[in-house]
C-alpha cells in the first residue's frame, strides 16, 4: 500500500473531519472515506432503478432524481465547478511549495490540471452492509452524506491528489482552542468550496476513472443497465468500493489498488483465502454475498 504525506491547508477543522489538527501535517494515504457515486450507462444508455430497464418506466425520472450521485459525473458539468475552477491557483501554489521543499521533483504548471480526471466522493460513515439490501435507503442515507471532489494531477515523475470541501462553521466544542484569526478564516469559508489538501507520492496516484473503467470493461459491466455506485469505509474495509445496484447493490467492484490490497489481505484470513483472494486480483467484482463473507471474516 502506497503512503502519501500530505499538507493541511486549514487551521482546524470540525469534529466531523478531525483528520487535520494543524495547518500541515502528513498523513497516509490510506482513505477513511466513504465513497458513493453512480455510475449509470453512458452516451445515452438507460438508467434503471429496477434490475430489469424494460420494466421500469420511469427510468428517466429514476437518472434526474439520482444522478447527483452518479460516478461518472463530469465537474464540469456539475454545480461546483464554477467555484472549484477558480481554486486552480490554490493547487499551484501548493503544488509549487511542495516543489519548494523538496517533495515533488517538479513544477506544477496550469496545463497538468485536468478537471476531467475530478470525481465525487461521498462521505459513507453511515453506511454499513445492512443499507446494500434496497437501493432506496441506501441512497436515502447518501442523500444526507456530505462529499468531496478529489482530483489526480500527473506532474513528470510526480504525482499529486488535491482534495476540495466544502466549509463549515466553527465546531462549538473546538472553538476555544482556535485564534480569532483562524475563526476568521473558518467563517470565510462556510458554504464555500476550498482546498482542503494536497498529497502527493513519486510512485503512482489513483485515477478512479481508468480504473474503474478497465474492471468495467474486463467484466463486461459498461454496457450494464444497473448503477454504479461508490461508497467508501465500510468496515472493516476503510477503502472505496464501487457497488453495482439494481433494486439491491448486486457486486462489489474494486475501484483502486488499495481497496484491492484491503480486500485481498481480509481474504487471507478466511478458509479458501487463496481462491478468493486470487478471484478479487483477478477479476476486480465480488458477488454481494462473497463480499459479506470477506469482510465478516477479520
Amino acid at each position: 500500500m502506497i503512503y502519501k504525506k500530505e499538507i493541511n491547508l486549514i487551521c482546524i477543522i470540525n469534529r466531523e473531519d478531525n483528520r487535520m489538527m494543524s495547518k500541515k501535517v502528513f498523513i497516509s494515504g490510506f482513505l477513511i472515506l466513504t465513497l458513493t457515486a453512480i455510475f449509470i450507462a453512458m452516451f445515452g444508455k438507460t438508467f434503471a432503478v429496477q434490475s430489469d430497464a424494460t420494466t421500469s418506466p420511469n427510468s428517466a425520472e429514476a437518472y434526474m432524481k439520482y444522478k447527483e450521485f452518479d460516478f461518472f459525473e463530469k465537474l464540469e458539468d456539475s454545480k461546483d465547478y464554477e467555484e472549484i475552477e477558480k481554486l486552480k491557483y490554490d493547487m499551484l501554489e501548493e503544488a509549487n511549495r511542495l516543489y519548494e521543499l523538496g517533495d515533488i521533483h517538479d513544477k506544477m504548471k496550469l496545463d497538468d490540471i485536468d478537471f476531467g480526471k475530478a470525481v465525487k466522493i461521498y462521505m459513507g460513515n453511515t453506511i454499513n452492509i445492512s443499507d446494500f439490501q434496497d437501493s432506496k435507503a441506501l441512497f436515502a442515507k447518501l442523500s444526507n452524506q456530505d462529499y468531496i471532489w478529489e482530483l489526480p494531477v500527473k506532474v513528470n515523475n510526480s504525482f499529486l491528489t488535491f482534495t476540495f470541501n466544502i466549509g463549515k462553521p466553527v465546531d462549538k466544542s473546538t472553538a476555544d482552542l482556535l485564534s480569532d484569526s483562524d475563526i476568521d478564516i473558518i467563517n470565510s469559508r462556510v458554504g464555500k468550496w476550498f482546498l482542503l489538501r494536497a498529497s502527493w507520492n513519486n510512485s503512482d496516484t489513483i485515477d478512479y476513472r481508468n480504473y474503474v473503467n478497465d474492471i468495467l470493461q474486463k467484466n463486461n459491466l459498461l454496457d450494464s443497465n444497473k448503477l454504479f455506485v461508490l461508497v467508501g469505509g465500510i468496515e472493516p474495509v476503510y477503502q472505496p468500493i464501487l457497488l453495482e445496484v439494481g433494486d439491491k447493490v448486486d457486486s462489489v467492484i474494486v475501484p483502486c489498488g488499495e481497496t484491492m490490497s484491503a480486500l485481498s489481505m481480509l481474504a487471507n484470513d478466511r478458509n479458501n483465502s487463496d481462491f478468493i483472494a486470487r478471484s478479487i486480483k483477478e477479476k476486480g467484482v465480488l458477488s454481494l454475498d462473497e463480499f459479506e463473507d470477506v469482510i465478516k471474516q477479520k
